[in-house]
């Protein structure tokens, strides 16, 4: 993440880099089990959720988290989407490319166009072990539900 310019970044103050993600089912390439788990990859690290710990690999490391020492948060995001939003986006409002002062758009550029503001939801999983990651879902109401589960299994 990094501060924006805010004239010429369609008024956002932050920039963030994404990059998609699928959950799957499947189990860690290091660790021998009849069982599939959740898969989240996450850059060079991927999750695995087993009902008694988080499993994180990287390359040919493995670590466990148990789930009471990792902290999950949801919240709501407005988040300007400069590709087209996925059909399940819910847009709340539409901001311009380059943005003048007072919020409209700014008339030096020529190929100023509008961009949808969404709502996504946000989940970020943190501790004092080293996790610290931020996704962001299309559909709020499952990001919101999927930290309630998280949150439930670390009780």
């Amino acid at each position: 993440m990094q501060e924006a310019d805010w004239k010429r970044n369609a008024g956002a103050s932050k920039l963030i880099q994404r990059h998609p993600v699928s959950l799957s089912r499947d189990k860690p390439h290091l660790i021998k089990s009849n069982v599939d788990f959740l898969k989240v990859p996450l850059g060079k690290e991927t999750f695995y959720l087993r009902p008694d710990a988080i499993l994180v690999t990287t390359g040919r490391a493995v670590a466990a988290f148990a789930y009471q020492d990792v902290e999950f948060t949801f919240r709501n995001a407005r988040f300007i989407d400069e590709e087209v939003p996925p059909a399940d986006a819910i847009v709340v409002d539409q901001t311009w490319r380059y943005v003048n002062r007072k919020g409209g758009p700014d008339r030096c550029f020529n190929n100023n166009r509008q961009l949808p503001i969404c709502l996504y939801g946000e989940i970020d999983m943190r501790s004092a072990g080293g996790v610290n990651e931020r996704i962001q879902c299309s559909r709020r109401d499952v990001a919101e539900r999927f930290v309630a589960t998280l949150a439930a299994m670390s009780a």
